[in-house]
């Protein structure tokens, strides 16, 4: 189904009224579509489809309902608690899987039973283990000098304050642009260190908050004292990723380290690192096994 032919979120409700026997798996969009296809689909759940939130027609309005901004996975957060039928229970039936994001940090009012949430903070900290990351630095990176034990050593700090950071950003509601932070990093031999009050008051003056400086800083240490155990939890995907790629391009001087190493081809290389094991016993895939194979 292309999003060019969007459901109304009650014809999605109608069509399960309609066919008692249709199961259905929603996500945020095409990586995470894939990444479940394929586990499905070595889990000999194929005849399960997935579709990205896209594919249904999630208004303003009921954005608004919710005083949710727009964005894919506030649309599959809304579309799951819009779910509901007089006539059949939906719970077996559909599934919605969105990124657990900052809920470590900030915990969301969830009343719906067809929502779950990832086990870490979004999809990419799966491969934020030894054994596909070990395998992503061994074959894309082609045998990485450093272990996977030791690359996460290495970028879990920065990674934990940006996150930190975020959470600040959506806790106080400022709706603060995002600034780049790789220009604020520097390594220093195999450690990367970073200049976080540097990047920081860059980040509020490109905003407008200046002046909010020693309040955020505040805001953020607070936030610091729940940051325990499960270091997944507590770091954002994209910036796991972006920090990488970065950290990866500066092992060379030459233009075609930096060309290698973009954040979009890591993205992909991490993810083509995942194997079936490394997932299977997570809670969130083992939910997705029960929902397909339960009978309805």
């Amino acid at each position: 189904m292309s999003s060019e032919t969007r459901r109304s979120i009650n014809e999605l409700i109608t069509l399960h009224e309609l066919e008692p026997t249709l199961k259905e798996v929603f996500v945020e969009g095409l990586t995470d579509v894939q990444i479940l296809r394929w586990f499905m689909d070595a889990n000999s759940c194929s005849s399960v489809p997935v579709y990205s939130v896209d594919t249904v027609e999630v208004t303003a309005f009921h954005l608004a309902k919710y005083n949710l901004t727009s964005n894919n996975r506030n649309r599959l957060f809304v579309l799951a608690h819009e779910l509901k039928s007089d006539k059949i229970d939906l719970v077996d039936r559909i599934l919605c899987i969105i990124d657990k994001d900052l809920n470590s940090l900030i915990v969301e009012s969830i009343d719906t039973n067809v929502l779950i949430l990832t086990d870490y903070s979004s999809l990419e900290m799966y491969t934020f283990s030894s054994e596909p990351l070990g395998k992503f630095l061994t074959i894309y990176c082609r045998g990485y000098p450093i272990s996977a034990a030791d690359m996460m050593k290495q970028i879990a700090p920065t990674l934990k304050e940006l996150f930190l950071i975020r959470a600040t950003n959506e806790d106080l509601r400022l709706q603060l642009s995002p600034l780049e932070f790789q220009k604020y990093c520097v390594m220093r031999g195999r450690e990367v260190a970073s200049a976080r009050d540097r990047y920081l008051s860059a980040y509020l003056n490109k905003n407008g908050k200046r002046g909010e400086f020693d309040s955020f800083l505040e805001h953020v240490d607070r936030f610091r004292q729940s940051v325990l155990g499960e270091e997944r939890n507590f770091i954002h995907g994209h910036d796991y990723v972006n920090l990488l790629a970065w950290y990866l391009s500066q092992s060379g001087n030459s233009r075609t380290a930096r060309n290698i190493y973009n954040d979009q081809a890591v993205e992909r290389a991490l993810f083509g690192s995942l194997e079936v094991p490394h997932v299977v016993n997570e809670g969130t895939f083992q939910k997705v096994l029960s929902f397909c194979q339960k009978p309805l």
